[in-house]
């Protein structure tokens, strides 16, 4: 009995563990486009476009403070360039940014690898 105990806790502590582990490391988009929704008009002197590749590899607080540079990430997973055209027609309605930067790995519509059957 004291067995089928352990492993019922240990089956619940694991749960919790993984449950605190996807909530902390989660990407939430929403949340993301909420606040970039909410800055001061024409804030942003930078903003990036495209897939993980964009939002997982550009260090926007490094650029201002190496640089001065305010830039604002809205790559997400997977985003295809069909989603980012209306993504950056919706977005750049509230901000008039110098540069716009668009990461295109994701252009074909399709992860690298994937096989088509």
């Amino acid at each position: 009995m004291k067995k089928l105990y352990r492993l019922g806790a240990f089956l619940l502590i694991g749960a919790l563990l993984i449950c605190i582990f996807v909530n902390t490391f989660s990407f939430d988009f929403a949340t993301r486009m909420k606040a970039y929704h909410r800055l001061p008009k024409d804030s942003v002197d930078v903003v990036i476009f495209g897939s993980s590749h964009a939002y997982r590899n550009v260090d926007t607080p490094i650029m201002f403070e190496d640089y001065g540079i305010t830039a604002y990430d809205l790559g997400s997973p997977g985003q295809r360039l069909a989603l980012t055209y209306y993504q950056m027609k919706d977005d750049l309605k509230t901000q008039n940014p110098k540069v716009v930067v668009l990461e295109v790995y994701m252009s074909n519509g399709k992860p690298r690898g994937e096989i088509q059957l």
